[in-house]
């Protein structure tokens, strides 16, 4: 079999799993016990169950009202196309069936899809952040986004020293009770850096802190008006037009600034831009847009000498491709971008890092395999597996994903906003017991001797 039919097989295969577990959710009012999660993996992993599991729910429905066309809809089978309107609810479990193959073609790993032995990435010109194989280092770097740099009351009182000291405090945590174990990254207050007059500074106290302890900096210039929200101060057609350059220009020369005395620093913008939707992100929708908005920055930043540190992260959503845009739509090029970064976030059980994120990293690799790839966002919500989910991540990223480099963290609990996780690594003692278990392996490295370059 080869890599683009077993690529279609999988996805097959998390189709049928995701249509499971919306049926089942709906059947039981949206939430799922932890026998009915563990009755759902055992249907997903035999297929002898799945017709007469199958024709239980569409009875179970069908008295409720529910048509075969809604009971196909509500398993989101017209996101793909598949026919709704087969004859018999045996064709229905047929068709379904094509996912989970016996004999030799079973689907039970990845192994021929994964990539053998260590990946090394080509150098990155100047003083930008590199692989770790030119730090004389093999393995993943592990960073996080702290819920603490969320808060942005301090920026309009002695914000760079308040800044400063709430950084130290929070690596501090990590190094001496969390982990025990110095981060390779520390993500910047994305709330920070927004391309707007009132907002337009580099998050120089955190990012300084950082790297006066030998911590990379990743910095997020966003496009929204401060302090939060979705609504945009400039829109991506004026951006085109030149409208913003004078706060490109004057955040480039920031950040020029701060690589003078400080060295490179990842750099990310407008990022998820492949999400679809009218509320989130505002800078999605049209890629053509997208693309030229991230040339004339990365121009503006490049004239500006700001390039020589700015190492440039392009960060799509790596969900299921049912869920999101191809992240290849919003490819600049390969002389715009610096590093690969992708964001999944494991809402249920279904959620596994593999299913989030296997698809895409193995494409935009084989697409683009002199760029180094990250995951620049992840956690894993409170579902009832997480515990396993997380022992789970740090042993298929040590096995398996060696194109990924560097792993970030979001260490914040987000849930009540819209759509948002529980993802502290410390939310429950037997959650943090398992990622300091994952994270001692030498695989997953502290520091880095990133400024020597």
């Amino acid at each position: 079999m080869n890599a683009k039919d077993l690529e279609n097989r999988m996805a097959r295969r998390d189709l049928f799993r995701g249509s499971i577990t919306r049926l089942l959710q709906r059947r039981n009012g949206g939430s799922l016990s932890p026998d009915q999660m563990q009755t759902l993996e055992n249907i997903a992993g035999s297929k002898e169950n799945i017709p007469e599991f199958l024709e239980g729910v569409y009875r179970e429905m069908q008295q409720k009202g529910f048509t075969r066309r809604q009971f196909m809809e509500q398993a989101g089978y017209t996101t793909v196309k598949i026919p709704v309107m087969m004859s018999g609810l045996g064709a229905v479990a047929a068709s379904l069936m094509g996912c989970l193959t016996t004999g030799e073609n079973r689907i039970d790993s990845i192994k021929d899809a994964v990539v053998q032995g260590p990946v090394h990435y080509p150098r990155l010109p100047g003083h930008k952040i590199q692989s770790p194989e030119h730090y004389g280092l093999e393995g993943c770097m592990v960073g996080y986004y702290n819920g603490r740099l969320f808060d942005m009351s301090h920026r309009y009182f002695n914000g760079d020293f308040i800044n400063h000291e709430v950084m130290n405090e929070v690596i501090e945590d990590y190094e001496e009770f969390k982990v025990n174990k110095s981060p390779s990254v520390m993500m910047t207050g994305y709330m920070w850096s927004r391309l707007a007059g009132n907002g337009n500074e580099f998050p120089w106290g955190q990012a300084q802190c950082a790297a006066e302890k030998g911590i990379i900096p990743f910095v997020t210039y966003d496009l929204r008006e401060p302090p939060r929200g979705a609504k945009l101060n400039f829109s991506l057609s004026d951006i085109i037009k030149g409208k913003a350059d004078h706060l490109i220009k004057d955040f480039a020369r920031q950040s020029r600034k701060f690589g003078e005395q400080y060295g490179g620093f990842f750099i990310r913008t407008m990022r998820e831009m492949n999400i679809p939707g009218t509320r989130w992100p505002p800078w999605g929708g049209s890629s053509s847009k997208f693309k030229k908005v991230w040339k004339r920055m990365w121009h503006i930043f490049n004239e500006e000498g700001a390039n020589e540190y700015a190492t440039w992260v392009w960060n799509p959503s790596a969900k299921s491709v049912i869920q999101v845009n191809p992240p290849e739509y919003y490819y600049p090029g390969d002389k715009y971008v610096d590093w690969i970064g992708l964001n999944g976030y494991s809402r249920d059980f279904y959620d596994r890092f593999d299913r989030m994120f296997g698809r895409s990293i193995r494409r935009l690799h084989k697409s683009h395999p002199p760029k180094p790839m990250m995951i620049a966002e992840y956690g894993i919500d409170e579902h009832g597996y997480k515990v396993k989910d997380i022992k789970e991540s740090f042993e298929i990223l040590k096995k398996q994903y060696h194109e990924i480099k560097a792993l970030l963290w979001w260490d914040m609990d987000w849930s009540n906003f819209r759509g948002g996780v529980d993802s502290r690594i410390d939310s429950s003692p037997e959650s943090l017991k398992a990622f300091k278990e994952g994270i001692s392996d030498p695989y997953f490295l502290g520091k880095v001797p990133y400024r020597k370059i």
